[in-house]
């Protein structure tokens, strides 16, 4: 009789082993769980429009006839757009700015310059590299200067200059769409005449700027 349970319980057991094994065999994976992870490259397009701002150092410089010169140190901020047109690692495009900046001190000479605003516009063309791009610019500007001479009188006299400009500078997508750059820009404004009661004196007016500026690049169709 015990020998009877013994090889029942056996013979149950095979037949247990024998179907988990034939389950396994059939499904080798059923309980394995197959994740794959796709890591996308950031896809950065110089091409199309953008616009952003910028703030930085500026400085405002004349020159008289007899070579005396005057600097005046400011601050400077504003917004820019532009587009460009990207082939291959090549990119050339237009861009207009409009800026604020103010200046301070006086000069030993008695002659003080100021200026509001300041409107450009240029040509930028350059070089992309992945997230990075670098480029030179020319154009135009003009600003109205003010100028006052406490020697001549207790007036003013403004000007509306307008000159070449010329500049570099560098990008960095930090995102895909929004970039950081760092550029110099250099102004000439020529020479103009101004005249503070009796006295009339030309100055040759210049400007230099380092800007530190931030853009948004729209996805372009």
């Amino acid at each position: 009789m015990r020998r009877s349970k013994v090889l029942a319980f056996a013979a149950a057991t095979t037949i247990t082993l024998s179907f988990c094994t034939s389950s396994h065999a059939a499904d080798p994976v059923d309980d394995m769980i197959v994740t794959d992870f796709v890591i996308e490259e950031p896809v950065y397009d110089w091409s199309g429009t953008y616009l952003g701002g910028h703030v930085g150092y500026t400085h405002l410089r004349g020159q008289d006839r007899f070579d005396s010169s005057s600097g005046y140190d400011g601050a400077v901020g504003g917004i820019f757009s532009g587009y460009n047109f990207v082939y291959d690692n090549f990119f050339v495009g237009p861009e207009l700015e409009a800026s604020y900046w103010g200046y301070s001190g006086h000069s030993s000479s008695g002659l003080d310059l100021d200026s509001d605003y300041m409107l450009a516009a240029k040509l930028r063309a350059g070089i992309t590299y992945d997230f990075l791009l670098g480029y030179a610019n020319i154009g135009v500007a003009t600003s109205r200067i003010t100028a006052e001479n406490r020697r001549f009188g207790s007036n003013s006299d403004s000007a509306q200059m307008t000159g070449w400009m010329i500049g570099a500078g560098v990008e960095a997508f930090i995102t895909e769409r929004l970039a950081v750059r760092l550029d110099y820009q250099h102004i000439d404004f020529g020479s103009k005449t101004f005249q503070i009661g009796s006295t009339s004196f030309s100055e040759d007016v210049t400007n230099d700027m380092v800007r530190l500026g931030v853009s948004y690049h729209f996805e372009t169709f």
